[in-house]
């Protein structure tokens, strides 16, 4: 190997570095944001009762309707995965819910 080819892969290398280190720096700044809106959401929501809740997600998935980005199928597909971590009560009323949005 000339010196020129060494010196040209330990730039490579360098530069594959400075890559993942922007992309790891990327990941750290999107969960931060994701953080603050989880926390902004908890806010916002964590003393309505579940009357208020259920009208805050009927008045959501209106607004998405309207949209036209409603995705029915997603949210069933999505609440399926989560249904064997719930128990009988928590089921029944997930498809309550899930038929009134329908």
């Amino acid at each position: 190997m000339k010196l020129s080819e060494f010196k040209n892969t330990e730039k490579s290398q360098s530069k594959s570095s400075e890559n993942r280190e922007k992309e790891d720096k990327k990941v750290k700044h999107t969960n931060k944001q994701n953080e603050k809106t989880i926390e902004e959401l908890y806010s916002t929501y964590k003393n309505m009762n579940s009357n208020e809740l259920l009208a805050q997600l009927l008045k959501q998935v209106d607004s998405q309707k309207k949209e036209g980005t409603f995705d029915f199928d997603n949210l069933k597909n999505s609440l399926n995965q989560v249904m064997p971590f719930l128990n009988e009560e928590q089921k029944n009323n997930l498809m309550t819910i899930l038929n009134q949005i329908k």
